[in-house]
C-alpha cells in the first residue's frame, strides 16, 4: 500500500511543486520573449533583404545609365591606369580612331596607341601633360588640333587630363577627355 507522507515531506513536495510552477511560468515568459525576438529578427531580416534588393536594383539602373551616357557621349573619354595604359575608352574614340574593339587597346600604353595619329612632338607634349597632371593632382586642359581618324583633316579638340585620386589622395589613374571644338572654331 501507499505510504503516507508526513507533514514535513508533504510540505517539501508542495514547496517543490510551487517552485516548479514558478519556474515553468518564468520559462514560459522567456520562451514567449525569445519567440518575439525571433519574429522581430525575421521581419528585420526580410526588411534588410528588401533594402539590399532595392539598392542592387538602383545600382544596376545607375550602371545602365552610366554606360548609356558613356557610350552615347560625342566626346572621346579615355581612362588610363597610373602607368598610362588604357583601362577604358568610349565608343567615340574607337570609331574615330578606326579601332574595331576595345580589346585591341586594352592595357596598351596610350603613347603607343596615339602614335598612329600623332607626331613625336605632340606625343612628348601629351606625356609631359600626363606627368604634370598626375604629379600636381590637378586637371590640365589645353586646345590642340589632332587627326585621330587619320582623315587628313585635323579636328580641333579641347583636351582635359584629370587625375583620379584614391581615398588617400594618391593619383592612381587618369581620365583624358577630348571635346571636339571644330565647329565652334570654324
Amino acid at each position: 500500500m501507499a505510504e503516507q507522507m508526513n507533514d514535513k515531506e508533504f510540505s517539501t513536495v508542495e514547496g517543490e511543486l510551487a517552485f516548479r510552477r514558478q519556474e515553468n511560468r518564468r520559462l514560459s515568459r522567456q520562451v514567449r520573449s525569445l519567440q518575439g525576438l525571433l519574429a522581430r529578427t525575421k521581419v528585420a531580416s526580410a526588411a534588410q533583404a528588401a533594402r539590399d534588393a532595392a539598392v542592387t536594383a538602383e545600382k544596376t539602373k545607375q550602371e545602365k545609365y552610366l554606360n548609356l551616357l558613356l557610350e552615347n557621349s560625342p566626346d572621346i573619354i579615355i581612362m588610363l591606369d597610373g602607368d598610362g595604359r588604357f583601362a577604358y575608352c568610349t565608343e567615340a574614340f574607337l570609331r574615330r580612331a578606326k579601332i574595331a574593339h576595345f580589346s585591341m587597346v586594352n592595357g596598351r600604353p596610350y603613347l603607343e596607341v596615339f602614335k598612329a595619329f600623332a607626331d613625336k612632338t605632340w606625343l612628348e607634349h601629351i606625356q609631359a601633360v600626363f606627368t604634370r597632371a598626375m604629379t600636381e593632382k590637378q586637371t590640365i586642359a589645353f586646345d590642340e588640333p589632332l587627326d585621330i581618324g587619320r582623315t587628313g583633316a585635323p579636328r580641333n579638340y579641347t583636351i582635359h587630363f584629370t587625375p583620379m585620386l584614391d581615398e588617400n589622395g594618391n593619383a592612381v589613374a587618369a581620365i583624358a577627355l577630348f571635346h571636339d571644338m571644330t565647329e565652334l572654331v570654324r
